[in-house]
């Protein structure tokens, strides 16, 4: 599953393209996201995300990264953006995978 997953990432993204100001979409449930994620993500259920996407990412060539906990919320995610016109959209996979990809941190809600 990792071998296919980074695979994903190589053919969505260009190894090379510069993620810094890449948008990035927490696809994960709100008790999900309390127990922590990316500290520059926006959270937004994966199966809400037609109805939010232009609010948060008007610009359907932006960079977006997508993640959940596995992949698969943030691979229905990529699908639904791909079908809507957005260009540039990369399945991060987990938590983790989308940390290091990014080059952000973890941070966790105080409630």
């Amino acid at each position: 599953m990792k071998l296919l997953l980074a695979i994903s990432m190589v053919v969505s993204m260009n190894i090379f393209s510069d993620l810094s100001n890449a948008v990035i979409i927490d696809v994960r449930s709100e008790s999900e996201w309390n127990e922590g994620h990316l500290s520059k993500a926006y959270r937004v259920d994966w199966d809400e995300i037609a109805g939010s996407i232009e609010e948060i990412v008007p610009d359907k060539n932006m960079q977006i990264i997508l993640y959940c906990r596995s992949g698969n919320r943030a691979g229905k995610s990529m699908k639904i953006l791909t079908n809507l016109g957005y260009t540039n959209v990369i399945n991060a996979g987990g938590l983790q995978s989308a940390k290091e990809l990014s080059n952000d941190r973890v941070i966790k809600e105080e409630i």
